[in-house]
């Protein structure tokens, strides 16, 4: 994942999002317990709690399941950006995924996906015998029904349209996340 630019947000959010995928990724993959669970999207490891159906990009209405554990998805607030990543999968051999939203403020409220704006999507999928590819958001919505105080939960839904180089397209639909607010400290 190394390089990933997310359009022209400062330096520093790059950062927190990268290593925020990157570190709930991990932990993920660390949780899978053998491989027949590992290619199942509808066993004990996932959850349709967080969760969205993709089209596009090779799948077509395929339900991309989050990790059944806590720490797999995350809210969090860097300065007044408020940010959900949460990973799980695909529902294709040995894949993954890792989804990031940011919003500009942290409240209840719909957000039109602009990244110049502060309100931003990105999806990586990864399998372990290929590289991963990288999508981000061009339009789409993000809605903040809840955002609760550290400790609490934080609850939404979204859709999008995705792009990765060179010309893939990936739309997203049903998307909805239900992820514990974390401290950034």
């Amino acid at each position: 994942m190394n390089g990933i630019t997310i359009y022209n947000l400062e330096s520093g959010m790059k950062n927190v999002l990268v290593a925020l995928g990157l570190v709930v990724a991990l932990f993920a993959t660390a949780c899978k317990s053998d491989s027949s669970d590992n290619n199942n999207p509808t066993s004990p490891q996932t959850s349709a709690t967080n969760s969205f159906t993709a089209n596009g990009g090779g799948y077509s209405n395929t339900v991309f399941k989050g990790f059944n554990v806590d720490s797999a998805g995350v809210a969090t607030v860097e300065g007044s950006d408020g940010l959900v990543v949460f990973s799980g999968l695909t529902g294709k051999n040995n894949e993954s995924f890792v989804l990031t939203l940011m919003v500009k403020d942290v409240k209840p409220g719909s957000y039109t996906v602009n990244a110049t704006e502060g309100n931003a999507m990105s999806l990586t999928i990864a399998n372990s015998g290929s590289s991963a590819v990288s999508y981000f958001g061009v339009s789409g919505t993000i809605t903040i029904t809840e955002w609760g105080a550290i400790g609490s939960n934080c609850k939404g839904t979204f859709t999008g349209q995705l792009t990765a180089p060179p010309s893939l397209t990936m739309n997203i639909t049903d998307g909805k996340f239900n992820v514990k607010h974390i401290a950034t400290n």
